[in-house]
């Protein structure tokens, strides 16, 4: 439960870092990236990119 926490928490902050940049710039967008820290864990972050 606090690993979805977690993620909710990192989609909360890029999307306000997505409207904060979204006045200026239409073309933002969040990607989720999810790389595997240790045997059978993975770790998500969500990342603002151009495009």
């Amino acid at each position: 439960m606090a690993n979805l926490e977690k993620t909710y928490h990192q989609l909360e902050k890029a999307k306000k870092r997505l409207k904060k940049y979204s006045k200026s710039q239409k073309q933002l967008q969040i990607q989720f990236v999810r790389k595997q820290v240790k045997k059978g864990k993975f770790k998500t972050t969500a990342n603002l990119v151009l495009g």
